[in-house]
């Protein structure tokens, strides 16, 4: 534990000047360096920067490390909302089954395309233009095509699953592996 002047005057005027013990608080340490304590996530930042930097690690690995946990947590998000679309496809799906087993039609729609079109025909254009154009054009014929013309509780299903599989890989890779932040 280091000590300090109480004060910058106190150290100058006196030749012995007042010591007092160093606070190892966060309101202290942005005191000290001259910087406001604002609390939520920037003061999290520095607490946690302030105690890797006690524990005798460098400045540059312990932000790295913090720009990894804020890319953890993005990753996971978007898993999850992934994994959200699967269910939500997946209660579609259900439902679909259960209009159908009932003996009426789902709303005189036979494939997924066909009820996109009914819903929203310029959102179902704008999508093949924006995929065609600027992803990939190949990602649009065979894949997406196949898709949309598939039986509707089948597209639904086959959604489901690649989202849930691309969720579940993105929640895994992403993972919070310890309870720190390494």
């Amino acid at each position: 534990m280091g000590f300090e002047p109480t004060t910058p005057t106190l150290a100058r005027l006196c030749s012995t000047p007042e010591l007092r013990p160093r606070s190892t608080s966060l309101v202290a340490l942005c005191a000290q360096r001259k910087t406001p304590y604002i609390p939520g996530v920037r003061a999290f930042a520095r607490l946690l920067l302030y105690t890797s930097l006690q524990a005798g690690s460098d400045t540059r690995s312990t932000i790295i490390r913090m720009g990894r946990y804020r890319h953890m947590i993005v990753g996971r998000t978007i898993g999850w909302v992934f994994l959200a679309i699967a269910i939500l496809c997946l209660i579609a799906a259900a439902s679909v089954f259960g209009v159908k087993a009932t003996g009426h039609e789902f709303g005189g729609a036979a494939s997924l395309g066909q009820l996109w079109f009914q819903v929203n025909s310029a959102g179902l254009n704008l999508t093949q233009a924006i995929i065609q154009r600027y992803v990939w054009p190949y990602l649009w014929d065979p894949i997406i095509q196949s898709v949309l013309l598939m039986p509707l509780e089948q597209g639904l299903l086959t959604i489901a699953a690649t989202t849930g599989a691309i969720g579940l890989v993105l929640s895994g890779l992403f993972r919070n592996r310890n309870a720190d932040i390494d």
